[in-house]
């Protein structure tokens, strides 16, 4: 399993950093069905990169993420990173 974390400068961006740009040769590795990995797939409710961005950075600023914050931090950081 692979675990990506996704930084702030992610919410400041217009996205672009999702796409491979032109003519670049980035080996990215290939997948286990065998096709190449190359721009990010976005989800089908997203317009275009930017669209993706922003309808992320409007949920982590909602009311219900910030009322959970704080499980968040004890999952990452605190007492429940540890399992029995």
């Amino acid at each position: 399993m692979d675990v990506k974390e996704v930084i702030p400068e992610f919410y400041a961006s217009d996205g672009s950093f999702l796409l491979t740009p032109d003519g670049a040769q980035l080996d990215l590795g290939i997948k286990q069905n065998g096709r190449r990995v190359g721009d990010v797939t976005l989800p089908p409710w997203a317009y275009d990169c930017g669209d993706f961005v922003a309808r992320c950075r409007e949920a982590l600023e909602s009311d219900i993420v910030s009322g959970a914050l704080h499980n968040w931090i004890d999952l990452i950081f605190g007492f429940k990173q540890r399992g029995e």
